[in-house]
This record gives structure tokens, C-alpha cells and sequence, in this order.
């Protein structure tokens, strides 16, 4: 394989295929911005009350690690079974390198 410059790598992601709902979607790994940007929510988050919280929380990681999903509203979200986000939320945290609620790496 050839080199390539590290500035030419900015921006881009990695992706894989992961199941959700009986079929598989794209996600890709977290950006450093996005995850400090999901560690200054979390704060936030122990805040709110628990469930608000905790599903703003999957909301968050989702929509920065699934693959076009952006167009998704939050009352959209709430119509997927919770379970279901639970683990394609932990399937972007692991798939970008950190442990997940369950301690999963």
C-alpha cells in the first residue's frame, strides 16, 4: 500500500456495518471533537433526570456515529425500541476505541 500525507486523512472515517432492527447500517468512528463533545454532555446529562438523560445521551452518540442519520428527529428516535439503540450506541463507542455502559471495550 502507498503512503499517503496525514493531512490528506482529516476529516475522514471509518466505517463498518453493524445490525440494527433486522438490518445493517453504517456507522463510523467517533472524531476526537465528537467525543469530547459527548464527555461535555455527559455532565450535563447527571443532571436530568435519569431516562432524559440516558436517551438524549443515545441520541447524541448515534446521530455522531451512524451514517446519515442526521435528518432523524428526536421524536423519530423514540419510536425505535430501546434496547435497539442501546446497542448501536454501544457498537459506535466500541467500534471508536472507548468501553461502553456495559464496560465492553
Amino acid at each position: 500500500m502507498a503512503a499517503v500525507k496525514l493531512q490528506s486523512l482529516v476529516s475522514s472515517r471509518m466505517k463498518k456495518e453493524v445490525p440494527f432492527m433486522n438490518a445493517k447500517i453504517e456507522i463510523q468512528k467517533l472524531s476526537v471533537a465528537d467525543v469530547f463533545e459527548i464527555q461535555e454532555f455527559s455532565k450535563a446529562a447527571s443532571l436530568m433526570p435519569t431516562e432524559k438523560g440516558g436517551l438524549d445521551m443515545l441520541m447524541l452518540v448515534i446521530k455522531k456515529g451512524a451514517v446519515d442519520c442526521e435528518d432523524i428527529t428526536d421524536e423519530q428516535f423514540t419510536e425505535f425500541p430501546m434496547d435497539e439503540l442501546t446497542k448501536l450506541s454501544n457498537a459506535i463507542m466500541e467500534h471508536s476505541g472507548m468501553k461502553t455502559a456495559e464496560g465492553n471495550t
